[in-house]
């Protein structure tokens, strides 16, 4: 999922809310912080997502005739492709 920064900060100031909320849990960090912290850590996922699924187009490059004809189905092996590669390199997601 593509998301705009500000989606993100908006997700971010969203934890910064709920969170201050709960008796279980005390945020260390100032507020800016705390929302610069997830919003990088949001966008750095999510690039690595973008990279995976590049990895991924990369790797079914040589099924495209299979695709084409109707033999292999693209999403389906896309995603299972996909989900591979990210247990493979160790990413969530």
């Amino acid at each position: 999922m593509k998301l705009k920064k500000s989606n993100i900060e908006e997700i971010a100031q969203k934890l910064y809310r709920d969170f201050q909320g709960k008796s279980f849990l005390h945020i260390h960090a100032s507020q800016t912080n705390f929302i610069t912290a997830v919003s990088e850590t949001i966008q750095k996922n999510m690039d690595e997502e973008m990279k995976l699924e590049e990895s991924v187009k990369k790797v079914l490059e040589p099924y495209e005739p299979q695709f084409r004809a109707g033999e292999l189905d693209y999403h389906k092996m896309f995603e299972l492709t996909k989900k591979q590669l990210a247990k493979e390199k160790g990413i969530i997601l």
